[in-house]
């Protein structure tokens, strides 16, 4: 193999060299999304925001997508720090932190750690109103299964005193928690930060008076007595038999061309169980909303589409509508591979020096 003769210097010098070229590249891009999203080009495809269209046609991940966006709107309005990381100056690293100082001298910048530009950003800081309605914006709450521990994270952003509100409810319930009454001694803290959390939220369901939608579904497998949760997490018997004790059972047959056919245009809860359980989110390209989605025929009623489990998928409001406004097929985006004249114009897989000697 070339690269097992090169010496330790072309190795490291190739590294520093290619480094160099993906900021270079990097800059490039951020340009490109900045025009892109300035035109809202991505209305074109279906999308409801540059990020999705990010998703969707390079498959990187939601929060990738958003920092390239926020740093190439920050860099439009910034043309010597983007000169600086096209000309492999800077990282990107410490473009992202320099473009949310004010008046940076690019030569400054490059002297500095990525680390040092980022304290920097945070003692610049000064909280004001406008800063108090972008807190109250920004508050989210996240969650995602881990299937392999079991487990759901949580990921939350609340503002100062919603989340101080949070904080103590939480705090309060966990140091009222009484000890293990066996061995007489206190769960962690944290375990009890947990259930008073799951306490919550169980109060709350209880008091809801919508019982289908308000409802944990369990999907039991009547032969094995395994099952999972809509998520697709599976639980064991001994969880199963405890859920069912005092559960609400409902029958459903899994199989081929599962539905009710052309009986019907509309989709009973039961099918509607399925159709969240197998796609878990909106179907469109780019789109992974969670909430408020509604049931979609494939092939549409009208032109004969039945009412069955391979003819429906779950969409949000906004593409629901937008595929009704076309022809009701969800597109396929597929991100583009390398051509391979632009991969034999900027990747040799030799080391720099290597090639140049070539």
């Amino acid at each position: 193999m070339e690269l097992a003769l090169c010496e330790v210097s072309e190795l490291g010098d190739a590294i520093a060299q290619l480094h160099a070229l993906q900021t270079a590249l990097h800059a490039h891009m951020l340009a490109f999304i900045a025009e892109y999203d300035r035109r809202q080009a991505w209305r074109e495809d279906g999308c409801t925001s540059m990020a999705d269209w990010l998703v969707a046609r390079l498959n990187v991940a939601r929060r990738t997508a958003k920092d390239l966006i926020a740093i190439a709107h920050r860099l439009r309005g910034q043309p010597e720090l983007s000169a600086a990381l096209a000309d492999g100056e800077l990282s990107l690293d410490q473009a992202r932190a320099a473009s949310q100082l004010p008046d940076v001298d690019p030569v400054e910048v490059a002297a500095k750690t990525a680390a040092q530009l980022e304290a920097e950003v945070r003692a610049n800081r000064h909280v004001d109103r406008k800063e108090d309605l972008e807190r109250r914006r920004q508050r989210s709450l996240r969650w995602w299964w881990d299937d392999d521990a079991g487990l759901l994270n949580l990921r939350g952003r609340l503002p100062d005193v919603e989340g101080q509100r949070l904080v103590t409810a939480l705090e309060r319930a966990a140091n009222q928690a009484p000890p293990d009454p066996v061995s007489g001694l206190f769960e962690p803290f944290e375990s009890r930060c947990a259930d008073a959390l799951c306490d919550l939220a169980g109060q709350q369901l209880v008091a809801d008076p919508d019982v289908d939608r308000a409802t944990v579904v369990i999907h039991i497998d009547a032969k094995t007595g395994l099952g999972e949760l809509e998520s697709g997490l599976p639980l064991s018997k001994a969880v199963c038999e405890q859920c069912a004790c005092d559960g609400r059972i409902q029958w459903v047959f899994h199989g081929d061309h599962v539905g009710v056919g052309r009986t019907t245009r509309q989709v009973p809860k039961w099918l509607e169980r399925l159709v969240r359980r197998r796609d878990r989110h909106c179907q469109f390209p780019g789109c992974d909303r969670t909430r408020w989605l509604q049931v979609h025929h494939i092939v549409h009623w009208t032109n004969g589409g039945p009412t069955i489990l391979e003819n429906l998928c779950l969409l949000c409001s906004h593409h629901h509508r937008w595929l009704h406004q076309r022809d009701g097929r969800i597109p396929s985006i597929v991100p583009p591979r390398l051509r391979p004249e632009v991969r034999d114009r900027l990747l040799d897989p030799r080391p720099i020096s290597v090639a140049f000697r070539s």
